[in-house]
């Protein structure tokens, strides 16, 4: 029943249902009230976790993709016949690809087979600067890869772009080819012309000359990245779906940790901006894409949309996400994953996902200023020296006693002598973490001159404040507060 309309009848703009707050979800989504912790609710609608799977860098026109690096290789609709800890295509390529997950369920209407692998040695290859056209490329895993004409492995392809639907347009030279129907990536050597070797998802987006990789990395698909107009969501990937509030306040959400299957959508117009959601459903977790997305802060300026086009509305002060079902509202357990722009070809042309939120837990915030003043380390000191002299004081009984950093606000004061030329030189304050200058004072005249400065040097768990001064005249330390950092 909608908050503002106790009939249940609801307002213009369309009917209104609302949802059974027991959900159907799997057992890897989880929807409780948890402990009162920071991640899980006083954050909502997000990521949690996206795990890195592609480990990669561009030095001097070489790029280098690292061991330990994993890819999706779609491999059709037939049962596996590897398992977990084989090698995709084994002695044919070196053993590369060590397969460490697996995923495939022959109760889906049209059931797909897909693995995980983990590439077993450093990849590296160097491109020739034939040329200095710039264009983003694609780039895949030729897991079934064969020696060039000059005997040179070829691990990797280069797509001039993507394709993911079932028919080709008339030329798409250069292209990496999703076939939705057989689930496979294939490389298109000339028009219509398929090179049918096992390919991965792709890994990477870069810049590159007209042949291969040559500029830098414009993309990293960590879990989650597209071709064509097909959008895949790796199973490990972790969020929070906003689902009203807990009785103290605190956001309830249900956790999908991780989302546990890996989901895919491959659909969209041209010359258009889609949003994707993941979201729970009784098969565990999927994707919807809307073409209008909104926040608000009432359930009141949801009725005020259109029903007629795809909304998906997150209403602040329920903390729950509504979208348009056949002219009803509905709840749904979803949360935002990803921003696609589609390009007048019907492909895709910029991919943002959402970052991940990263809750940090209390070693990694920086503390409040505790007030803790004229604490006198040193007062009226006299000194006469002109080689530096290294002064160490302990601030053992002055900080909290734990292993954390702290920053001080340290008073500084020197005091030159009456003799022309006297000079009082802290040339270097450090608790060791950097060091700070403490100042520097001459005098000019035939009188006394002074300095006064405050500097906040890091103290590490060692307690302790080292100072290098020379000079003829006195110096003046005094702490005045204390808080901690990262």
């Amino acid at each position: 029943m909608c908050p503002k309309c106790p009939s249940g009848k609801g307002f213009g703009g369309g009917r209104i249902a609302m949802p059974a707050y027991n959900s159907p979800v799997l057992s890897n989504v989880l929807k409780t009230k948890l402990e009162n912790t920071l991640l899980h609710n006083k954050l909502t609608n997000c990521f949690t976790k996206i795990p890195q799977m592609i480990k990669a860098n561009i030095v001097e026109d070489t790029l280098t993709v690292y061991a330990g690096s994993r890819c999706i290789v779609p491999y059709g609709t037939e049962a596996p016949t590897y398992s977990i800890g084989d090698y995709l295509l084994g002695e044919a390529n070196n053993n590369l690809y060590k397969i460490v997950d697996i995923q495939y369920d022959p109760t889906d209407k049209t059931p797909e087979l897909f693995y995980w692998c983990e590439l077993q040695r450093d990849i590296s290859e160097q491109a020739p600067a034939t040329s200095s056209t710039q264009v983003a490329r694609l780039v895949a895993f030729n897991i079934s890869y064969e020696l060039n004409s000059a005997g040179k492995e070829t691990p990797l392809l280069y797509n001039a772009a993507s394709w993911s639907q079932d028919t080709l347009p008339a030329d798409t030279t250069g292209y990496q080819w999703y076939q939705p129907t057989n689930n496979k990536c294939v490389h298109v050597t000339s028009a219509h012309a398929v090179d049918f070797s096992v390919q991965s998802f792709p890994i990477l987006k870069v810049l590159s000359s007209t042949t291969q990789v040559y500029g830098s990395i414009i993309q990293t698909f960590d879990s989650m990245g597209y071709i064509g107009l097909l959008r895949w969501y790796d199973k490990s990937l972790a969020g929070l779906g906003p689902d009203g509030f807990n009785t103290d306040g605190s956001y309830n959400n249900v956790i999908a940790n991780p989302i546990g299957k890996l989901v895919t959508i491959n659909s969209g117009a041209a010359d258009r901006v889609y949003v994707d959601r993941l979201y729970t459903n009784s098969n565990g977790v999927g994707t919807r894409q809307y073409q209008y997305t909104r926040e608000v802060e009432n359930f009141s300026q949801v009725l005020s949309l259109d029903i007629n086009t795809s909304w998906c509305v997150y209403v602040k002060n329920l903390n729950k996400i509504y979208i348009n079902q056949d002219g009803i509202w509905q709840q749904t357990t979803a949360f935002y994953a990803s921003e696609i722009n589609i390009n007048a070809d019907g492909v895709i042309e910029d991919f943002s996902p959402r970052r991940v939120f990263r809750a940090a837990n209390a070693n990694e915030l920086d503390g409040k200023w505790t007030a803790k003043a004229n604490y006198r380390l040193a007062e009226n000191v006299a000194l006469n020296t002109t080689s530096y002299q290294d002064k160490t004081f302990d601030l053992s009984e002055y900080l909290p006693k734990d292993n954390n950093l702290y920053e001080v606000i340290l008073n500084v004061d020197l005091l030159t002598g009456t003799t022309v030329g006297n000079q009082m030189h802290i040339a270097y304050i450090t608790g060791g973490l950097g060091y700070y200058r403490g100042g520097r004072v001459i005098t000019r005249t035939a009188s006394t001159v002074l300095s006064s400065q405050a500097i906040t040097p890091v103290i590490t768990a060692a307690r302790t404040l080292m100072v290098k001064i020379l000079g003829v005249g006195k110096y003046t330390l005094i702490l005045e507060g204390y808080r901690k950092v990262r």
